[in-house]
């Protein structure tokens, strides 16, 4: 895909902040066990998959110009609406058996 596009992968301010973050939650997650470490993950999923979808159309769909890049990436769209609502679902669940 990259290939076709001519798509190069490198570091900047978000993917650095996104880098940092997460090795910052694992130290936290590390900590935690049963339930604790159930719940926290699944809201860090949730917090994660918005996070990934506002940067999906604030970023990377409204800045493409190609035609076909901008479907595929619609398509790819569906796929994280799809993640985040059944963190959603997990969540609901794991809430009852606090």
């Amino acid at each position: 895909m990259g290939k076709k596009y001519n798509i190069i992968s490198r570091s900047n301010s978000i993917s650095d902040t996104l880098k940092f973050d997460s090795e910052k939650y694992l130290e936290k997650l590390r900590k935690l066990n049963g339930i604790l470490f159930d719940l926290d993950y699944v809201h860090h999923e949730m917090e994660s998959h918005q996070q990934a979808l506002d940067l999906w159309d604030g970023k990377l769909i409204s800045g493409t110009r190609n035609e076909e890049l901008k479907n595929l990436l619609n398509l790819r769209r569906a796929s994280l609406v799809g993640h985040l609502e059944r963190a959603r679902l997990i969540k609901t669940s794991l809430g009852r058996k606090k």
